[in-house]
């Protein structure tokens, strides 16, 4: 296991002495410099004569107490002896014996520079297994944020002391940086998720929503939490960000029922609908709020005020759960409140035309009167006169030769 690592090289008979573990970066680097030149001079002196065998490669590294002077000589000696098993086997467990060192300055926030030199070492080693380098990876990483190296017991038994959310939340993630398989682990992690949902809520609907969000963010960047609560996590944060208030839907339902104005009740329907979407209900109080703002927007409309007419026309259009129909009339209304068109009843519409006597007047009025009432069939009957009043006139002009 991680936290077990049987030093092999002891088993050969090799001592590693935890003397030889310095306090500082600067010592250590001292030493490594010393040991690879008396190790090189070593296996230099008998470069000099020939090239070392392996058994002599393997007495030299045997003979070395220090791991990074066995390091050195088995990087040697893999150099000349790619194949050599047993050379191979001294590496993994040089390997292994420089991890322990690594973890043993990991766990000083002061040394955590000389632990990722040691696994650095490891990863710069040829013929090294997969588990070893994953291992000396993921805690040189951990080292690089500046986690202090503790066992799973250690990390758990910290989390328990701690009384805070949010202390826990940093021991626990700290925890899953080490051991992201424990499956304690998660669960502390998701425990706090929730006590931080908790928290969030409770400032939420206090409507404290800056506190709120921010107790939500922290849950979502947590790692190892179940989607509920990372669901329901984003949509109370979703309804923070745009400072609506929770309520039951009894409540808003209660609310919209006794608020006088569309553009108040259009507020609470809308903010129900965040937190309702399924509410039939819901829609339907927005649909009735919808045709209310509707028949507010044509009367300014009708009397030539647009840009009042346009903003609930807007109000409208920028509503969920409204039905295509007045969504359709709604747009329909905007673009001729745009145009600087007056609204007018299908009565004045057809009066209108009635008392025009031009048929390219009636031509205009009709068309007008058909944006507002494409489903009049009188309105489509007028259309149809004019348009054989036109082409009676344009045969006339026609027979005489007047083409333009």
């Amino acid at each position: 296991s991680e936290e077990n690592y049987v030093d092999e090289a002891q088993a050969e008979g090799e001592v590693i002495s935890e003397e030889s573990i310095e306090e500082n970066q600067g010592l250590k680097e001292i030493n490594d410099v010393k040991k690879d030149k008396e190790v090189e001079t070593e296996v230099q002196s008998s470069k000099k004569t020939d090239v070392p065998t392996l058994e002599e490669i393997l007495e030299l590294g045997k003979n070395e107490y220090t791991a990074s002077g066995k390091r050195k000589i088995y990087m040697e000696g893999y150099e000349l002896y790619p194949e050599s098993q047993e050379i191979k086997e001294r590496l993994e467990s040089t390997a292994k014996s420089l991890f322990e060192l690594g973890k043993k300055q990991h766990r000083n926030e002061n040394t955590l520079k000389v632990a990722i030199s040691y696994y650095n070492d490891i990863l710069t080693m040829p013929a090294i297994s997969q588990g070893t380098i994953g291992l000396a990876e993921r805690y040189r990483d951990v080292a690089n944020k500046g986690i202090v190296y503790r066992s799973l017991e250690e990390i758990l038994e910290l989390g328990k002391n701690e009384y805070t959310a949010s202390g826990k939340r940093k021991i626990y993630m700290e925890g899953y940086e080490l051991y992201p398989e424990s499956q304690e682990i998660k669960e502390r992690l998701e425990s706090t998720a929730k006590s931080l949902l908790a928290l969030g809520r409770n400032h939420y609907e206090k409507g404290n929503f800056n506190s709120a969000i921010n107790y939500y963010n922290d849950i979502l960047t947590m790692p190892a939490i179940s989607q509920e609560t990372i669901g329901i996590t984003e949509q109370y944060k979703n309804l923070a960000d745009k400072e609506i208030v929770y309520r039951s839907l009894e409540e808003i339902l209660e609310l919209g029922k006794n608020e006088y104005t569309a553009s108040g009740k259009r507020k609470i329907y809308m903010e129900g609908y965040e937190l309702y979407p399924e509410s039939e209900e819901i829609k339907e109080r927005l649909e009735n709020t919808a045709k209310a703002l509707l028949n507010l927007g044509k009367n300014h409309h009708s009397k030539g005020n647009f840009n009042s007419a346009i903003n609930y026309y807007n109000d409208i259009l920028t509503m969920p759960g409204v039905s295509q129909g007045t969504i359709g009339i709604t747009e329909k209304y905007r673009g001729l409140a745009n145009e600087g068109t007056i609204l007018k009843t299908l009565e004045e519409i057809l009066e209108l035309g009635k008392n025009e006597y031009t048929a390219s007047g009636k031509r205009k009025i009709y068309m007008e009167g058909y944006e507002l009432y494409p489903e009049s069939p009188e309105i489509k009957e007028r259309l149809e006169n004019t348009a054989k009043g036109l082409l009676n006139l344009g045969r006339t002009y026609h027979s005489k030769g007047n083409f333009n």
